[in-house]
């Protein structure tokens, strides 16, 4: 089987026992009645204050009530990504993924007698169909290689919106929290916090001009302010000089569940200049698999 039946293989693998992980059970697959159609608008309300200390905190405790100083390097997940349009080359489709810090990606889909695989590591994208292991270089591969790449983008912002008090902490010069009211849906909003500032790195849905899959970036950042979580957050790659480069990119997390010391979104939006891209289900997510080494995420051979 090629690349091209790779990407266009519709048939899903049997969503995993979340009870054994402490997950509720899967949610139905059919487009909520709630599914934002884009990034819901934040609109400023002068009412109340919070330092930014504070709401660092707020954050902190939400999102981590018993997991604190954990370091959250990698994870072993079952996703379920769902493009906003489905096309030939971009279906539904339940994924195996492994992510490593800093940059190591495999993700596959296992078929009766062969498994189709694809994956980043320090020799960039890759991808094994049967016994064919390709390097996903050239022009041949470019369309494999950036979905590879947008992939990798996907797996680092979700490492990294596990624990978006270390996001906040990262800010340089940041905003003072402002209040706020965020959409939910067309008929419920919740009072939140809005945090501005830069970071020097941001990992990247859509490459930068240069293949890279991260950039310095402005970030804005949407907190509940009853309860300190994550809602959403919008990130502009910048280039050198610090001007706006690159599409506008951002996740609204849903469905917030507590799962082995986190709280963590059983569901992400991705958009792309506030247009919804796709939806990504976590089916099941391990976040201290001990087996994840270098070693076990590089392409194989």
């Amino acid at each position: 089987m090629n690349d091209s039946a790779f990407r266009a293989r519709q048939r899903l693998l049997p969503c995993l026992a979340l009870a054994a992980l402490g997950l509720p059970p899967c949610a139905a697959q059919d487009e909520p009645a709630t599914a934002p159609t884009r990034p819901p608008d934040a609109t400023p309300r002068p009412v109340d204050a919070i330092t930014f200390e504070a709401l660092l905190d707020q954050v902190r405790a939400a999102h981590r009530p018993t997991a604190a100083g954990r370091p959250l390097d990698r994870f072993h997940a079952t996703l379920r990504y769902t493009p906003a349009r489905v096309q030939e080359d971009s279906v539904e489709v339940d994924l195996d993924v492994t992510y490593l810090e800093p940059g190591f990606l495999r993700y596959r889909v296992e078929e009766p007698g062969q498994t189709l695989e694809k994956g980043f590591d320090e020799n960039g994208a890759w991808s094994l169909v049967g016994k064919q292991l390709n390097r996903l270089q050239g022009k041949t591969h470019a369309t494999d290689r950036a979905h590879v790449k947008r992939d990798l983008g996907i797996a680092r912002q979700l490492l990294r919106l596990l624990d978006p008090a270390a996001v906040l902490a990262r800010l340089e010069s940041p905003s003072a929290p402002l209040r706020s009211r965020f959409k939910l849906n067309e008929k419920d909003h919740a009072e939140v916090w809005v945090v501005r500032g830069r970071v020097a790195e941001f990992p990247l849905h859509t490459p930068g001009p240069d293949g890279a899959t991260t950039a310095p970036a402005e970030l804005q950042v949407t907190i509940d302010a009853k309860t300190g979580l994550l809602h959403a957050i919008e990130s502009q790659p910048l280039d050198p000089a610090g001007a706006a480069s690159g599409p506008r990119e951002g996740v609204v997390l849903r469905d917030m569940v507590e799962h082995d010391g986190l709280v963590l979104p059983r569901e992400l939006f991705l958009y792309r200049n506030r247009e919804r891209q796709a939806r990504v289900g976590i089916r099941a997510i391990d976040l201290a698999p001990d087996a994840v080494t270098p070693a076990t995420v590089r392409r194989p051979g």
